[in-house]
């Protein structure tokens, strides 16, 4: 699997007795090529800026908000990565910098700024937090990290050499933060409700989301796009005065109401059947389990890791259950 993602796979599981097995390494392997295809990515759309370096500043002027936000949520993660090496808590430094480059930058940023690579304004900003990410990154994945900086910075010191990161607090934006943060709430919505109605991957469906005040309506409309496309949707509606949509699943983002129109895309009478079926199966199984845990002849007699283990398979089956509850009393 290589020396990274020995050294990573190792360091997140550290603090803790594991058992060691091939498939502990492959956390670090696939998190290493994670790295290695974003920064590919990145160079291979701002190639005139990357050779210039024209990236190393930013004016938060000329930032869009997905850019704004990317920032801000940068100077938290250094804060929490610093204060985790500080005081000697290396799982939890490479936890914080790995769900920020994987879960932020690449799962949310490069998509949303996908179609407008062609933008320096865009560019700038994406091998800004490159450059930055793979400090953080350095001190648990070295080898990958140092060979993508060589290529950011060719013929200068190596990147165990180079500064920590530190922001400007000047491109701190708390504000655009939160509302990409509800922007990204929406489309993640959207997304559960597709896979709980098992609507198919390629059906795109229509949307209307009620916000509660004119700012979130503004907010909403100002990434519509973004919504549309991440979403995939046919449609999208932004509507202060929506009511209760027919033929809808529904759901908050903070104090908006997102409702996905089911009609013409699913069976719902079929769905809703199906649901009331698996609920019905899940409570069963859970009652079954309360059952087996209260008998103090198995919980006394059983090995500690088969308690364990139905304790797990308790909690699991009762999180199911309750979201799909909440599932058939979000139909409208």
């Amino acid at each position: 699997y290589g020396a990274d993602a020995l050294r990573f796979s190792l360091i997140i599981n550290s603090g803790q007795d594991i058992f060691i097995s091939k498939e502990k390494f492959e956390i670090g392997r696939n998190f290493a090529n994670k790295i290695w295809n974003a920064a590919r990515l990145v160079f291979m759309n701002s190639e005139g800026v990357l050779a210039a370096g024209d990236y190393e500043r930013l004016d938060i002027a000329q930032l869009d908000l997905p850019s704004r936000w990317i920032v801000s949520r940068l100077d938290e993660t250094i804060n929490k990565v610093s204060h985790a090496i500080e005081t000697f808590r290396y799982s939890e430094a490479e936890t914080s910098a790995q769900d920020f480059f994987w879960g932020d930058f690449c799962d949310w940023y490069l998509e949303l700024i996908k179609g407008r690579f062609t933008d320096v304004h865009i560019q700038r900003p994406a091998l800004f937090i490159l450059k930055n990410s793979i400090k953080l990154m350095h001190p648990f994945i070295p080898f990958v990290t140092e060979e993508i900086y060589s290529h950011m910075h060719p013929g200068e010191d190596c990147l165990s050499a180079a500064v920590w990161p530190q922001l400007d607090a000047g491109l701190i934006d708390r504000q655009a933060q939160a509302q990409m943060q509800m922007i990204i709430d929406a489309v993640s919505l959207i997304r559960t409700i597709r896979t709980q109605w098992n609507i198919k991957p390629g059906q795109t469906v229509g949307v209307i989301i009620a916000p509660e005040n004119q700012e979130q309506a503004r907010v909403f409309n100002a990434n519509a796009g973004d919504i549309q496309r991440l979403g995939k949707l046919e449609s999208l509606s932004i509507d202060l005065n929506a009511g209760k949509v027919k033929d809808s699943a529904a759901g908050l983002v903070g104090t908006a109401k997102i409702f996905v129109l089911l009609k013409g895309i699913v069976d719902l009478e079929a769905e809703k059947k199906r649901m009331t079926t698996e609920l019905a199966q899940k409570q069963k199984a859970i009652e079954g389990l309360k059952g087996r845990l209260n008998n103090e002849a198995f919980t006394g007699k059983a090995p500690e890791e088969v308690v364990l283990k139905e304790k797990e398979r308790l909690r699991t089956l009762t999180k199911e259950a309750n979201e799909l509850t909440q599932v058939l009393a979000n139909i409208a």
